[in-house]
């Protein structure tokens, strides 16, 4: 039995290393959350902002800061591989992702998958780094080396990639890869997916770009004037006094400041306006394509034609600028989603999905068999 004296001191000891190990557990977090240096856990500031709000903390090294580090990361990928051993079917996304401390690019390999309560899941499976040119060999041998890793080699339902012709390669050599491990669903032909959302973001490039030397105009514009105190200043008075709009105020500020050169003339303001209003279609489109809580296949379909819509709209408009920057947008549309296109996907979705379920009706007597 534990002398009652001792008993008191013994628990509280137990507690504070406990609180401690969680502590440093925390800090481990916050560090990867926000890509903090690993020496920020040795600044004077730091600690004395950890003593304030805990008196009994304990300093720690940034060799000891990336052990930890290392720690919660080993015990977070093997709960998420415990959680992939009970996975049927996994989906996969590629994207570039680019430090803002490293300055370097990664492949980030993302999986999507359906829980045992039905619930749609995301888990982020690998940072690759692939320096340019990027191959689409070098791509493969990232991808499936992260896929050997993880054991879900056999388990590759569909891979969503940008629209980039190193990336038809890439999936073409990767699908020969993955059909040595596994059957896939309809031999393979669901398995490479273009995302819907890059192909949206170049038609707003091609948008945007009509607009480049107007656009460049407005930021040096707010460079200008904030580059100095005083400008600011008297673009502040300007717009107070006169009870103007900041697009009106510019004007009046050119006539006090003779080295600004960069403003934008109405019939820029105009053209901003009307590309801006087309473009915000664009982006709820693609906010609601991009997200990752829910599913968006049945709502894909009726956001595409949402764009064609307002592109259509944009066409007919009385601006000659705006026919011509809808008309390039629009054939580019064209390209990926015509009415004839449309028709002949109609077919190829029914035919799929009834191909689909007679696969899905045979899996039983497959495993019978057994």
């Amino acid at each position: 039995m534990i002398d009652e004296k001792l008993s008191g001191p013994l628990l509280m000891n137990a507690g504070a290393k406990y609180d401690h190990e969680r502590q440093r557990e925390a800090i481990a977090h916050w560090i990867m959350m926000h890509e903090h240096a690993f020496s920020i856990v040795e600044e004077e500031g730091f600690l004395f902002m950890m003593k304030c709000s805990n008196i009994s903390y304990e300093k720690i090294s940034r060799k000891t800061l990336k052990n930890d580090c290392i720690a919660v990361y080993e015990a977070e990928r093997k709960k998420l591989k415990s959680t992939l051993r009970k996975v049927n079917k996994i989906c996969l996304t590629t994207d570039l992702w680019k430090s803002k401390n490293q300055k370097i690019e990664y492949m980030v390999l993302t999986g999507h998958f359906i829980d045992a309560d039905w619930v749609l899941q995301k888990r982020i499976l690998s940072f690759v780094h692939v320096p340019p040119p990027r191959r689409g060999v070098d791509i493969v041998d990232a991808i499936f080396k992260c896929l050997k890793d993880w054991g879900i080699e056999n388990k590759i339902f569909s891979v969503l990639v940008d629209n980039a012709l190193y990336n038809d390669r890439c999936l073409k050599e990767l699908k020969v890869l993955i059909l040595r491990h596994q059957k896939l669903v309809l031999h393979g032909k669901l398995f490479h997916v273009r995302c819907c959302a890059h192909i949206l973001n170049l038609l707003v490039q091609d948008g945007i770009g009509k607009i480049a030397k107007i656009v460049e105009n407005v930021r040096e514009s707010v460079k200008f004037i904030n580059q100095s105190e005083a400008r600011l200043q008297t673009f502040s008075q300007i717009v107070q006094q006169l009870k103007l709009s900041v697009q009106r105020s510019l004007p009046r500020f050119q006539d006090r400041e003779p080295s600004y050169t960069t403003l934008p003339d109405d019939d820029d303001w105009e053209k901003v306006e009307k590309v801006s209003k087309l473009l915000e279609v664009f982006n709820v489109v693609t906010n609601i394509i991009f997200g990752s809580e829910y599913t968006i296949a049945n709502l894909y379909l009726a956001e595409v034609f949402r764009i064609k819509l307002v592109l259509d709209q944009a066409i007919n408009d009385e601006s000659d600028f705006m026919k011509e920057m809808a008309k390039a947008m629009k054939e580019k549309f064209d390209k990926y989603w015509s009415q004839y296109e449309a028709r002949k996907n109609i077919e190829n979705v029914r035919i799929a999905l009834d191909d689909m379920y007679k696969e899905y009706v045979d899996l039983p007597s497959e495993h019978s068999e057994e």
